[in-house]
């Protein structure tokens, strides 16, 4: 295995590459991008163990790193089996990544190897640097917190025993929210929580370790769902999503916060599906029902194949007759986006198109778009318009226009996209689908019971 001695010390080839990301991850990649409670961050140089949910592959370490405002390089653990590949084990070495390995990645007698890693944790630790470890050891595919496991107690411990329980360790809690995890221009907000310390289970932890690391991930966990969105029940996730989408509008205008500002999101969605989850308790046979009535009503957006936005919402012909023709108006621009950003923009696809884990794709997504597809095609615009043109000018000005119109490549798929769902809405209203005026109906009734359930709860 690959050497993480100098794992911990600074590197200007990251600083590097940091600053490079961060333009795309904050301004291309994500349309927002929010970072709540940077006052808990503890000072540079104290011993910090970020512990956060984990729900979008290395978008998650991305967030993290750039709550960061003073320039710290944290060291990550992330799973064992992706540094099977001795490249890709450097590669994740260069990012300060280090393996943990489970048994459902490898052989059991590898797993004994994550001792070296968590004491080289430890040593990081000891020397006032800051770890970032996802406990539930594997990402969500869901609003939803798992299960945490081990690791990152034992981390934890062993820090304190190493420095003779002495370190005054800062456990840091954070969560992350996405208002999409795969598509590109999604919105992000990570909350940073009050860091805290653990001293209170050191007896424990020198009788019986296991008792002790059980009690540290209880509390930890414990702090990390207070601050992010969790859907409990995940047989009812699709119905809960719903639900929030239904009443967010309403409810952030009842305590008068913008829907325009995304954190807001988050807020609303806990403060509902808390309510929906007392409903449960408190009136079991109406919950059942609204479970019932959302279900349908999900049913019913997949067999006109609209989206929940469009229901309810006033179409009328002249305006999707002026907005086909602005759209048509800009079919050029378009066009040179098409031209300039496809390759690039899916190129990405070679490698996801083989995994399995959908999750995964947006970490792929920036990696080989932000490294390698987009910054080789927009140098070969600029080589080629500079030899084209004989001014270098010129290329540069292409490079930046090229960029630009990136968004309008994407941005106008999606209008295109919405439009033809507001022609075909319209078109069933035009024609009193029967259908739609239920699902319109089931709709208003849904928004009534959730506008009794937020002021009532």
């Amino acid at each position: 295995m690959i050497s993480f001695e100098k794992i911990d010390k600074y590197s200007l080839r990251y600083a590097l590459l940091y600053q490079y990301v961060k333009v795309v991850h904050h301004y291309i990649y994500h349309s927002d991008f929010d970072v709540l409670g940077t006052e808990n961050i503890p000072p540079k140089g104290t011993p910090t163990l970020v512990i956060s949910n984990h729900q979008n592959g290395l978008l998650d370490a991305l967030g993290i790193i750039y709550a960061f405002k003073d320039g710290r390089q944290p060291v990550f653990i992330a799973r064992g089996d992706i540094f099977k590949n001795k490249t890709a084990a450097k590669l994740l070495r260069f990012l300060k990544i280090m393996p943990a390995f489970r048994t459902i990645d490898v052989a059991r007698s590898e797993v004994n190897k994550s001792n070296v890693t968590f004491l080289r944790a430890a040593r990081v630790l000891i020397d006032g640097g800051t770890v970032a470890i996802f406990p539930e050891a594997g990402h969500e595919e869901t609003h939803h917190l798992g299960s945490f496991k081990k690791g990152y107690p034992r981390i934890a411990f062993k820090a304190e025993e190493e420095a003779d329980f002495k370190l005054n360790l800062q456990i840091l809690p954070v969560a992350n929210h996405y208002s999409n995890y795969l598509n590109f221009r999604q919105k992000k907000v990570i909350v940073i929580g009050k860091p805290f310390s653990f001293s209170e289970l050191f007896d424990i932890y020198k009788n019986k370790p296991n008792d002790a690391y059980l009690k540290l991930n209880e509390i930890s966990r414990e702090k990390i769902e207070e601050m992010m969105l969790d859907i409990k029940d995940l047989s009812f996730y699709e119905e809960y999503r719903m639900l929030n989408e239904i009443i967010r509008k309403e409810y952030l205008t009842q305590i008068e916060k913008p829907l325009s500002y995304f954190p807001n999101h988050l807020l609303a969605d806990k403060e509902t599906t808390s309510k929906l989850d007392l409903y449960r308790t408190e009136n079991a046979e109406q919950f059942s029902l609204l479970m019932t009535q959302t279900r349908q009503y999900l049913n019913n957006l997949k067999t006109l194949n609209l989206r929940n936005w469009l229901i309810g919402k006033k179409v009328t012909f002249f305006n999707l007759l002026l907005s086909s023709f602005l759209f048509l108006l800009a079919l050029p621009f378009y066009l040179f986006g098409l031209i300039n950003n496809y390759l690039p923009f899916h190129s990405p696809n070679i490698f996801t198109r083989k995994i399995e884990d959908e999750m995964l794709h947006s970490s792929f997504n920036i990696v080989v778009g932000s490294l390698f597809s987009f910054p080789l095609f927009y140098l070969l615009y600029f080589i080629i318009v500079w030899i084209v043109s004989g001014n270098i000018l010129f290329g540069l000005i292409y490079v930046i226009l090229a960029l630009l119109s990136l968004f309008l490549f994407y941005y106008y798929r999606v209008g295109v996209i919405k439009l033809f769902a507001s022609w075909r809405y319209y078109n069933f209203k035009r024609k009193s689908n029967q259908l739609l005026i239920k699902t319109i109906e089931l709709k208003n009734n849904i928004f009534g019971i959730l506008k009794k359930i937020i002021r009532n709860n």
